[in-house]
């Protein structure tokens, strides 16, 4: 009978164990996962210099000629030439971290975003441009970002 049992590579498996215990590898791949994310919401079609042909809705109509009265629009617009008063959409994505690293919330604090990008309030005229709403963006993704967290958590299960 063995007198004992000799592990080789016995502090390398600790070292394993212990980050995959701490989660740590899903963290970082959920952490890369976001920021890859944020990179797909961010993308804006090809600019669309077709004119708006109608208003949709009477409200419609009425918050436009207020927003050109009061100087909040200008005509015609262009993406990005806001006269000083773009919020900027493309450069105000942004992640963060919830719940210790286990959630991550890509956002856009741009008051138009969801007229832009949500999937229950984007303007048609976005929907007929090209625009993608965030769901879309995420149901693209969905695969790319879920390896991303598989290849963190294989990396750390090799002891890389």
């Amino acid at each position: 009978m063995a007198e004992g049992m000799r592990i080789e590579g016995l502090p390398e498996l600790q070292e394993i164990m212990r980050k995959v215990g701490s989660l740590e590898p899903i963290k970082i791949g959920l952490k890369t996962g976001a920021g890859e994310l944020k990179r797909e919401v961010a993308k804006e079609p090809p600019v669309s210099r077709r004119p708006v042909a109608q208003f949709w809705t009477d409200k419609q109509r009425r918050g436009f000629f207020w927003n050109l009265k009061q100087g909040n629009i200008q005509v015609p617009y262009f993406r990005g030439d806001g006269g000083g008063k773009s919020e900027r959409m493309r450069a105000s994505w942004t992640v963060q971290s919830r719940h210790g690293g286990l959630t991550w919330v890509v956002g856009n604090d741009a008051s138009y975003g969801p007229l832009v990008k949500d999937k229950d309030m984007q303007a048609r005229y976005h929907k007929e441009t090209g625009w993608k709403t965030t769901e879309q963006d995420v149901d693209e993704n969905a695969t790319k970002i879920t390896n991303i967290v598989k290849q963190a958590v294989d990396a750390a299960l090799e002891g890389r």
